[in-house]
């Protein structure tokens, strides 16, 4: 089994859009996500896990304050193939997020 660290960097969208996908035959865990304003007003933040068959919302709606920065997860997070991580916020590239991801294929 191999094993292999990555960070996904993306500016989050006004839309709900796939910033990551857990590549086939891998399980990933997601070590961190942190997300963060880079505006000067407070902005809605939605961070949503896809397995294909069902959605849910990791965050909804979160009111992230001008400047600030937030833990996205309280633990780690186990991705198995084919899943997805999905974000949205009010306005395109108010929210950027940083993900670090462990891939065991």
């Amino acid at each position: 089994m191999a094993n292999t660290f990555k960070n996904v960097l993306y500016e989050v969208t006004d839309t709900l859009a796939t910033f990551y996908t857990c590549p086939a035959a891998t399980t990933a865990v997601v070590i961190g996500c942190q997300a963060a304003n880079k505006t000067v007003g407070t902005v809605a933040f939605d961070l949503v896990i896809d397995d294909g068959v069902d959605s849910e919302f990791l965050l909804n709606n979160l009111s992230l304050p001008a400047g600030a920065s937030v833990n996205c997860l309280a633990g780690k997070l186990v991705l198995e193939a084919s899943d997805v991580l999905r974000a949205e916020c009010g306005t395109t590239a108010d929210v950027g997020i940083v993900l670090s991801v462990l891939e065991i294929t």
